[in-house]
């Protein structure tokens, strides 16, 4: 049976580490996509939606930058703001 072609690839690098590739097909049974790690369905996420797989590589980024970002690299700097200053 052919496989189906990945509507969307991602590829992620960690400097000076493995490259994953990360492909998503549309399931064209529902709104969810299967996932597809390297070449070979995920075992930890097989099936998705969006959100959830944009969820994934978030928490992915962020565990990486704060175990070892560039020197003077922040995400958010703080900002001098005051919650009295802040209005609804």
């Amino acid at each position: 049976m052919p496989r189906l072609p990945a509507d969307f690839r991602i590829s992620l690098k960690r400097r000076g580490g493995k490259t994953h590739r990360i492909e998503l097909v549309r399931n064209p049974f529902n709104q969810r996509f299967w996932v597809r790690r390297n070449g070979k369905q995920s075992a930890k996420l097989p099936e998705a939606t969006a959100t959830e797989i944009a969820d994934q590589i978030r928490r992915w980024l962020v565990g990486t930058l704060s175990e070892q970002g560039p020197p003077g690299f922040a995400i958010l700097p703080e900002l001098p703001i005051q919650l009295s200053s802040v209005t609804a």
